[in-house]
C-alpha cells in the first residue's frame, strides 16, 4: 500500500489506522515520531493529563478538516499526541 498525503499535518484516513507527517515537525523542536491518540474533547482531556502530572508542549492547533492535534509530555518526556475530529464521539 503506498502512503497517502492529503495536506500538510493531516492525517490520511485508512482502514483502522492512519498515518500523518508534519513537515515542520522539526522546526517545533520535535525529533522523533508521535502517536496521536483520539479523544471526543481535546481540550479536557488535556486538562486533565496536565492536572495528572503532565506538560503541555506547544498550543493545541487546528490543522483543518475538523481535525484539532496537541502535544504533552509524560513525566519522562515523552511526547504524547491528542487528535479531536470534528463530529467524532467515543460513546
Amino acid at each position: 500500500m503506498s502512503p497517502v498525503l492529503t495536506a500538510p499535518c493531516v492525517p490520511a484516513a485508512g482502514r483502522g489506522q492512519e498515518v500523518g507527517l508534519d513537515p515542520n515537525a522539526s522546526s517545533e523542536g520535535v525529533d522523533r515520531p508521535v502517536t496521536y491518540w483520539l479523544t471526543a474533547d481535546i481540550h479536557a482531556t488535556r486538562a486533565e493529563l496536565v492536572a495528572a502530572g503532565a506538560r503541555a508542549v506547544g498550543e493545541t492547533a487546528d490543522v483543518g478538516q475538523g481535525i484539532l492535534l496537541a502535544r504533552i509530555a509524560d513525566a519522562s518526556g515523552n511526547l504524547i499526541g491528542l487528535m479531536q475530529r470534528s463530529g467524532h464521539d467515543e460513546s
